[in-house]
């Protein structure tokens, strides 16, 4: 289970310093396209608030380079089909996925990238086991398959943060991407 957002005085904030808006744990999430209230990428963010959990969305690659640059992320989901840039549905989105993962996950300036959960693509048999691969080496955490179902991203958050935080919040903030 994720953690219970500790009671206030109960621990020093290791985030302090942190932007308005900064919780304790700072996901990323990327989408291919604007999509309605009920879709995952939406729900994600109004279930995770309550724990201490801020998660942002982004529309395209473009966008989550610029939200890392402004906020450290503690794990970023990105979603193979993500376009570079707003309007560019349909241009590349695998190869644009994939770029994005390559981008985020050098790290910041002399510090780790955070982990990286793929949404892997809509695409042949052939060229998703390609994609996946590539992902893979790319060193992503795991692989969320096609369709997305909510409780799927928060079960794999919450491996995650047992994995990669010892199912604690984070000491302090990684770097940005």
């Amino acid at each position: 289970m994720i953690p219970a957002a500790p009671q206030p005085g109960s621990e020093p904030d290791p985030l302090g310093g942190l932007p308005p808006g900064a919780g304790r744990l700072n996901v990323l999430l990327t989408e291919d396209r604007e999509h309605p209230e009920e879709h995952w990428t939406r729900q994600v963010p109004r279930m995770l608030a309550p724990l201490g959990v801020h998660a942002e969305v982004a529309g395209c690659g473009q966008e989550a380079l610029d939200l890392a640059a402004t906020m450290p992320f503690h794990a970023v989901v990105v979603d193979l089909d993500t376009p570079r840039r707003r309007g560019q549905a349909g241009a590349l989105p695998v190869t644009d996925g994939l770029w994005l993962l390559k981008v985020l996950g050098r790290g910041g300036a002399g510090g780790a990238a955070p982990p990286l959960i793929a949404v892997n693509g809509r695409l042949a048999a052939g060229q998703a086991e390609r994609v996946l691969a590539e992902a893979l080496k790319l060193g992503v955490f795991s692989v969320i398959s096609r369709p997305v179902r909510l409780p799927t991203v928060l079960a794999t958050i919450q491996r995650l943060i047992e994995r990669r935080y010892g199912n604690r919040w984070p000491v302090q903030p990684p770097p940005s991407a």
